[in-house]
């Protein structure tokens, strides 16, 4: 009942197609009856041509219920058992047809004259007149399971990907939070000098400034650390309760800083003497920082 809620959309299409037709060839077999005489009683109505169509069509429906199941069993899944599965579906699929022609034929016998000869001519009539066709549709049958088992395969599919995309973006989210909570809390930065690592503990850092594609860490005793890392990327990662940045290519530690100037030349003194420029569009943030 799932698989049926799931594609009836699909099922109604074809469902309805395969009734046109249905429809189409009473249609056409009563033309033929009433202007080339091919063996069709020249008395008989629509509906009775109709109703034998139909008839022989749902007892070759019922047949390729086999068949339906073989494919499903043994679908095509990759270029390598092509072949293979051909051949497979061209045996069962010669036999079901063979089938279907009998069974039209014996539904077909009059009732005052079935004996074998009525039959194979039955047979005959309806292998040269049906078989195209039944063949056809027994050919759609096959086509029609693989697209409808691919479609299913294929919306689990995208569903287990899109499930993926969002456990990786939460994954990614909490990563990012942690990385950051992290380093919010770190009390030191590692910084390469030679062949060893220096820690430079970030309460002994008085300003960091950038130097082209580095950044150079100035701790209090008057030494410069040279890191390889963006003036932005090490600012997502300081503890902002400490460190501002005051200009494009200055962050400073705010327990450092001596005194501001606000004025239109914004600059910020640290307890060192140094003067460093104060960016207008900084000044803001800065003094929040302060407050």
């Amino acid at each position: 009942m799932n698989w049926i809620q799931t594609h009836y959309k699909s099922l109604l299409i074809a469902l309805s197609c395969f009734m046109a037709f249905v429809v189409f060839e009473a249609f056409q077999q009563l033309f033929y009856a009433e202007n080339f005489n091919n063996g069709v009683p020249m008395d008989v109505t629509f509906s009775e041509v109709l109703k034998g169509g139909m008839l022989r069509w749902g007892l070759w429906l019922a047949t390729s219920v086999g068949l339906v199941y073989y494919v499903r069993k043994f679908p095509v899944k990759s270029g390598y058992e092509l072949v293979r599965k051909l051949l497979a579906y061209g045996g069962l699929l010669l036999l079901v047809l063979l089938l279907d022609i009998a069974l039209a034929a014996l539904v077909n016998m009059p009732a005052d004259e079935k004996s074998w000869s009525v039959f194979t001519e039955l047979f005959q009539f309806y292998f040269f007149h049906k078989a195209p066709i039944v063949f056809v549709f027994l050919v759609v049958v096959i086509l029609l399971v693989h697209f409808f088992q691919y479609k299913s395969e294929i919306e689990v599919y995208i569903q287990e990907l899109g499930d993926l995309k969002n456990t990786n973006s939460k994954l990614y989210k909490q990563m990012k939070t942690t990385e950051r909570n992290v380093m919010d809390t770190a009390k030191v930065i590692q910084v390469r000098v030679g062949n060893r690592s220096q820690i430079v503990p970030l309460e002994h850092i008085v300003w960091i400034e950038a130097d082209d594609y580095c950044v150079k860490i100035h701790d209090q005793q008057g030494k410069a650390y040279t890191l390889r890392n963006s003036l932005k990327s090490l600012e997502e990662k300081l503890p902002s309760d400490y460190f501002q940045r005051i200009h494009r290519r200055s962050i400073v530690n705010l327990k450092f800083i001596e005194r501001i100037e606000w004025g239109p030349s914004a600059s910020v003194t640290m307890q060192n003497g140094l003067e460093l420029p104060l960016a207008q569009s900084r000044i803001k943030s800065v003094k929040e920082a302060m407050n």
